[in-house]
C-alpha cells in the first residue's frame, strides 16, 4: 500500500477570530476526529511538547458528542488510544510508531514513510517561512514517488 500525503494550506481566514487556538490546531481536531469515526487510529505529531500539550488541551475542549479519546505519549493504557499525540523529540527516538494508519504532522518535518504509514496529514502554513518548507516537504515527497494531493480549507 502506498503512502498517501495530504497536504492543506492553512490561511488567515481559517483562524477563528473567537479564540487564540491556532488553525492547524483546529484542523488537526476535526481530521482527527473523522478518521477515528473511520475508525482509523491516529498519531499526531507536534513540533514540542509544549504544543503537544496545548492540542491536548483543546481536544478535552470539545463537546461530548466531538469526543476524541487520545492520551499524550508516557500517559494513557499500555494499548493505546485511537489518537496518541508526540512530540518531534519522542518520535524522531521511536523505531515504530503505534498508530500508523494516518500520522498528522504538526512539526515542520519530514515523516519517515517507510514505517508503513497509510495516511499523512501535513500543513502549509501561510508564513513565508514555513510555507517554503513545506514545499520543500511537497517536493521530497514527490521525488519519493508518493501518493499526494493538496487541499485548500
Amino acid at each position: 500500500m502506498q503512502t498517501l500525503v495530504s497536504f492543506y494550506a492553512l490561511n488567515e481566514a481559517s483562524t477563528d477570530s473567537a479564540s487564540a487556538v491556532k488553525p492547524e490546531i483546529t484542523l488537526t481536531a476535526k481530521l482527527t476526529y473523522e478518521f477515528i469515526q473511520k475508525r482509523k487510529r491516529v498519531t499526531i505529531i507536534c513540533e514540542s511538547q509544549a504544543q503537544a500539550e496545548m492540542l491536548d488541551e483543546h481536544l478535552w475542549d470539545q463537546p461530548a458528542d466531538k469526543f476524541i479519546p487520545h492520551n499524550l505519549y508516557g500517559e494513557g493504557p499500555e494499548m493505546g488510544t485511537p489518537a496518541q499525540i508526540i512530540w518531534q523529540s519522542v518520535y524522531s527516538q521511536q523505531k515504530q510508531l503505534k498508530n500508523k494508519q494516518v500520522v498528522i504532522c504538526l512539526s515542520q518535518s519530514m515523516i519517515n514513510y517507510n514505517q508503513g504509514i497509510g495516511t499523512i496529514i501535513d500543513f502549509v502554513p501561510n508564513e513565508y517561512t514555513l510555507k517554503a518548507k513545506a514545499r520543500d516537504r511537497y517536493k521530497l515527497y514527490k521525488q519519493a514517488g508518493l501518493q499526494l494531493e493538496y487541499n485548500t480549507i
